[in-house]
């Protein structure tokens, strides 16, 4: 066997090996043309999530899964120069139309001289309503932690007008009552009962 052919050979099972390794992925994976957009490639776990087979796949330009094309077209031109970027929340479309939000680990490498973009996708559907369903208890306990705090001022406020109310009742019959002793007490008293009065309109201030 020539030389030649055993490159030839070694090369297609390498192939098989990647191919096989590349469908394995439990995580949806696309690759396609910079220049084009066009889908050059992708794993059984992509044609899952967004319901097109590898040959469909291969039909499509990237705005096809998009529903936000001209941020992503940014985002593109940027993962090509900086060679790798995150994006944490992108809103594609399924072959059935169904739109649901996913997180994108793209990066970007060369063929031949051409720029090519592969990119991890996670569904984050279930993630996403975990964390709506976290923040709507949050602002639930907020609120009922609101209505507490109001309750509880407004019964003090309550209990307030209620001891000023009635202790100043108390209070105006008690000066009241005191003044009425002062002709039928000793004048040696009437300096202790002063000093009573006095302390009863402190008390009433």
């Amino acid at each position: 066997m020539g030389k030649e052919k055993k490159n030839e050979l070694f090369l297609e099972e390498s192939e098989k090996r990647y191919e096989k390794l590349f469908n394995s992925l439990s995580e949806a994976i696309l690759i396609f043309d910079a220049q084009t957009g066009i889908f050059i490639n992708c794993n059984k776990a992509a044609s899952k999530l967004y319901g097109y087979t590898n040959q469909e796949f291969l039909q499509l330009h990237n705005k096809n899964i998009m529903t936000e094309y001209e941020i992503s077209k940014a985002a593109i031109k940027k993962v090509i120069t900086e060679g790798k970027i995150n994006i944490p929340v992108r809103y594609h479309k399924k072959k059935d139309g169904t739109v649901f939000p996913v997180e994108i680990t793209p990066r970007s490498f060369k063929i031949k001289n051409k720029s090519m973009v592969f990119g991890i996708v996670r569904d984050i559907t279930a993630r996403l309503k975990s964390e709506e369903n976290v923040q709507k208890a949050e602002d639930r306990l907020r609120f009922l932690t609101r209505r507490l705090i109001d309750t509880r001022e407004d019964e003090c406020k309550r209990i307030s007008l209620e001891l000023h109310d009635a202790m100043g009742q108390a209070l105006t019959a008690i000066g009241f009552n005191l003044s009425n002793l002062r002709n039928d007490i000793s004048d040696s008293c009437l300096e202790l009962l002063d000093d009573t009065v006095s302390i009863v309109d402190n008390m009433s201030d």
